[in-house]
């Protein structure tokens, strides 16, 4: 899949679209590397960890948040989160497309 962080907080290295190798539920490699020689590659997930992140960010009753899924698939192909209006840069959001299964 390929997955694109959008934010205000880190550099174009970072908020560059990102293609994701998941092998057993694990992230195994983000641009054709260990994912630990990517910045900030923490904040990347399986589509399993994608759900959690939603579900956690809902927990915390965002002010705004818009989810849409794909219609082929039901994974969620666009994320935003706005945890409080009255603060600025705290906005995140998640791009995901080109979710295919390996052979």
């Amino acid at each position: 899949m390929t997955q694109q962080i959008s934010c205000y907080c880190f550099p174009e290295e970072f908020i560059s679209p990102k293609s994701i190798i998941v092998e057993n539920n694990q992230i195994k490699l983000i641009n054709g590397f260990s994912p630990d020689k990517t910045l900030g590659y923490e904040s990347f997930y399986t589509i399993d960890q994608i759900f959690e992140f939603i579900d956690s960010k809902l927990d915390d009753d965002p002010e705004f948040h818009d989810i849409d899924y794909s219609s082929d698939y039901g994974y969620p192909n666009y994320l935003f989160f706005d945890m409080s209006r009255m603060i600025a840069d705290e906005e995140i959001s998640y791009y995901i497309k080109d979710l295919k299964p390996l052979k």
